[in-house]
């Protein structure tokens, strides 16, 4: 996903040319190369959770499951560390205009939950695979109790099998 990344913070860098980015990797490469642009600051999946969560969830669960579950786990640390609120993009976002409504919603309420895009054959799954997008999502810090039940969950169980009511991460935001 390095280079979507790339073309996603190359796209916000044109509209928001101050704006910082954080991510998260869950590879020394990806931490690395991610380290040299301006304006980014990287987390390591073992920062954000924690040598021995971090050591659990590696043991038992796909890298994909692993940065799946991650999401809840780096929006919970950095609302917790660093920052009042967040937008969490996935990579594979394309933004091409401002998007200061979801800034401005964000920093009002305490979560903002993005309907995911199903065609109308895909909308009879989604009591599978959940009502919202994990790719565009916002919080603010009065979220952090919720997030945590997230967290929890994310750790506990991450897996695609949509047949027994889990989907990675995405699922549970149903239940937010």
């Amino acid at each position: 996903y390095i280079e979507e990344t790339v073309g996603l913070i190359g796209n916000l860098k044109k509209i928001y040319p101050k704006l910082n980015f954080y991510i998260c990797t869950i590879d020394n490469i990806s931490k690395k190369f991610f380290s040299t642009i301006n304006n980014v600051y990287t987390f390591h999946g073992e920062e954000v959770w924690g040598e021995e969560h971090w050591i659990n969830l590696n043991s038992r669960m796909l890298k994909r499951e692993v940065a799946y579950s991650s999401k809840s786990a780096f929006i919970t640390y950095l609302l917790e560390k660093h920052l009042k609120s967040l937008i969490l993009l996935d990579s594979d976002i394309l933004i091409l205009s401002k998007i200061d409504d979801l800034i401005k919603y964000t920093k009002n309420f305490d979560a903002l939950l993005v309907p995911a895009r199903h065609s109308l054959e895909d909308w009879k799954r989604t009591n599978q695979t959940g009502l919202f997008s994990a790719g565009v999502m916002g919080f603010n810090q009065n979220a952090i109790k919720v997030l945590n039940w997230w967290k929890k969950e994310c750790f506990d169980f991450t897996i695609m099998n949509e047949y027994s009511g889990y989907y990675n991460e995405q699922k549970y935001l149903d239940y937010l």
